[in-house]
């Protein structure tokens, strides 16, 4: 008799689904959103096309968040391939089908990685740079605000004295 308390959950493997088997998932693809029993899981890691998959041993309840990053890292044309270049003249995300079929002559393609790098480097400027615009316009939001103020003052003691001089008026006319 086993001691253990038994796993129980409702996520069955997909790939022994479609086998019409009914496993018990313990593991979850985040690339290709799919449970796995233990087998599938260790034939998905030993495979060259999904051998850098990330698995997850936690199996989780909601697979939004997974998906929502599986729309941004996947091709808009070709949403079965993941993204792994830039096009800096294009200013574009591809794949590598997009490559050949419609940036082939395009001279400034990177990868994916070194354009992040790059970018994450150039991160502390451009906050550097947006405090200052930020500054900026504090600056000239304080100085509008002052001088609306003032224009408020002014306008107040307008009316104050046209107050003023129409009951003079009325006083003299009574």
């Amino acid at each position: 008799m086993d001691d253990q308390p038994k796993r129980t959950t409702e996520k069955m493997c997909d790939p022994c689904l479609v086998e019409g088997k009914k496993e018990e998932s313990t593991n979850f693809c985040v690339n290709c959103l799919e449970y796995f029993c233990i087998n599938c899981a260790r034939d998905h890691r030993k495979y060259k096309q999904s051998r850098d998959h990330t698995i997850l041993e936690e199996l989780p309840h909601d697979t939004t968040i997974y998906r929502a990053f599986n729309t941004f890292t996947r091709c808009e044309f070709h949403p079965e391939i993941q993204i792994e270049k830039f096009c800096i003249h294009h200013d574009a995300m591809i794949c590598r089908y997009c490559l050949k079929d419609m940036h082939h002559v395009c001279d400034d393609v990177v990868d994916i990685d070194d354009y992040k790098k790059v970018e994450i480097e150039a991160i502390p400027q451009t906050l550097a740079e947006l405090k200052t615009k930020c500054l900026e316009h504090k600056t000239a939001l304080d100085m509008q605000m002052e001088e609306f103020f003032n224009n408020n003052v002014d306008v107040k003691d307008n009316i104050l004295v046209y107050v003023q001089k129409v009951r003079d008026v009325a006083d003299r006319v009574e």
